[in-house]
């Protein structure tokens, strides 16, 4: 797609922009004026069923003290995962001089997770950063936020 002229252009030098959600992402490559989608993850949420993952603890005198489910899951769990294959992803990438610099749209709860999560010399690539829910924007209106 062409990248219309009031817009970072990216002459000559290949940008990664990463689009990241909780547990979903969107990659991008913009050089010399054109941007492509190469790839877009996501991280399913586990789901349990009925009391699969309920405990209890009872006293011989009390009846149950206490109970729970996991059936409810860490949503921190769900994060690192999508964390962890967004970093594996982006690092193969790097390897294979597929950019130089990253432009990095992040939602604010993981944005610092995820740029731990990059590996050194590819988290130093990080030219700007942008915190917000960015995944429904088109990639003209994640440059313009640049110009904001």
């Amino acid at each position: 797609m062409q990248i219309p002229q009031q817009l970072p252009q990216f002459e000559d030098e290949k940008t990664l922009l990463i689009v990241s959600g909780n547990q979903s992402g969107l990659f991008y490559i913009a050089q010399n004026g054109m941007i492509e989608k190469i790839n877009e993850m996501s991280i399913e949420t586990p789901k349990y069923s009925d009391k699969e993952g309920f405990s209890s603890n009872r006293s011989t005198n009390m009846g149950v003290i206490s109970s729970g489910s996991s059936t409810e899951t860490d949503k921190h769990v769900v994060w690192n995962k999508f964390i962890k294959e967004a970093s594996e992803y982006i690092s193969e990438l790097h390897k294979k001089s597929e950019f130089e610099k990253i432009w990095l749209y992040c939602a604010p709860e993981i944005i610092n997770d995820f740029r731990k999560g990059l590996p050194g010399p590819v988290a130093s690539l990080v030219e700007k950063e942008f915190r917000g829910t960015y995944l429904k924007l088109s990639p003209v209106e994640l440059l313009e936020l640049s110009q904001k």
